[in-house]
């Protein structure tokens, strides 16, 4: 059984209601992470900074346990 808070399990169901069942709405999800792994989904540019930083922390998440090194930090000019 999955654990979550009232406001992530009212997330989930609204989330998962146009894909049927949760199923389809798992496939979805693996999918989309795939997809995200192989780096064919990026961020538009005028994306919220919370997402920027969910993006970045997944990212770094991922290239630790795959012991890949970090990208250098990148300053904006």
């Amino acid at each position: 059984m999955i654990q979550y808070d009232v406001e992530t399990k009212k997330l989930w169901n609204e989330l998962q209601r146009p894909y049927g069942n949760q199923s389809s709405f798992l496939r979805h999800l693996i999918l989309l992470e795939k997809y995200f792994r192989n780096g064919d989904l990026v961020l538009s540019h005028n994306a919220s900074p919370h997402a920027a930083n969910y993006s970045t922390s997944v990212q770094s998440r991922l290239r630790a346990y795959d012991n890949v090194p970090s990208e250098p930090r990148r300053e904006s000019v």
